[in-house]
């Protein structure tokens, strides 16, 4: 799987120490603009955003944009830095991101019928997902679905095996999915940026995004709501 490292760049970058700067113990919390603007002004912003990219971003990018975004404003981030913030913010965490339309696609079903997401199942919301079926970690988040209180329909597409192999595993999912395969090549062409298996997207009845990549955590308390 793809991997999206801000620690190349920051290594070559040279950011000075300060001893009047301490790195945030929860990035999650607080103001991006003020946290940021703190680390510029001690010259350890590159050393911020890889701490970011590190515990942020693979569970809430969200946040890890206005980070990002945060760090742009402040001027003081390196060509190469400010280069790979860029690249992250406009080509990985605004690439279908909370609130914006979720990217259509084409997918087959198990009566081998083509569908596409605009258009399937309309006017309800739909829990989409990303999947191997040879993914472990796949398996265990599919369990963890399946006992989840106040679930959508949900529609696991598979992007990351044979059409063969979809078909001898697809029975292994809930029988009240929707099991798909991907026919767009969601994966090889970044329709969706996949950076960890499974990904999950939950989608209002207009496939607007409400949830990019949500932790199961994240996921049950919303549901709840």
């Amino acid at each position: 799987m793809k991997k999206w490292l801000f620690l190349a760049t920051l290594a070559l970058s040279g950011c000075a120490a300060s001893k009047q700067w301490t790195l945030p113990a929860d990035l999650m919390q607080g103001d991006a603009r003020k946290i940021t603007a703190e680390a510029a002004a001690g010259g350890n912003l590159g050393k911020l955003l890889e701490h970011a990219e590190a515990t942020v971003f693979d569970t809430d990018e969200e946040r890890m944009a206005e980070l990002l975004r945060a760090a742009l404003a402040t001027g003081k981030l390196s060509e190469s830095e400010r280069s790979t913030a860029e690249w992250m913010l406009h080509y990985v965490c605004e690439v279908n991101a909370v609130d914006s339309i979720a990217a259509d696609f084409r997918f087959a079903t198990v009566d081998k019928s083509e569908n596409r997401l605009h258009g399937f199942m309309p006017g309800k919301p739909l829990l989409m997902m990303f999947y191997d079926p040879d993914c472990t970690h796949c398996r265990q988040v599919i369990e963890q679905l399946r006992t989840m209180n106040n679930l959508p329909d949900v529609l696991a597409v598979c992007i990351e095996a044979s059409a063969k192999r979809w078909e001898q595993t697809r029975d292994a999912l809930p029988e009240s999915w929707v099991k798909a395969y991907d026919r767009s090549g969601v994966l090889a062409n970044d329709i969706y940026v996949i950076r960890s298996m499974p990904s999950i997207y939950l989608l209002d009845d207009d496939r607007r995004v409400v949830m990019k990549n949500p932790s199961i955590e994240k996921l049950a308390d919303h549901l709840a709501r």
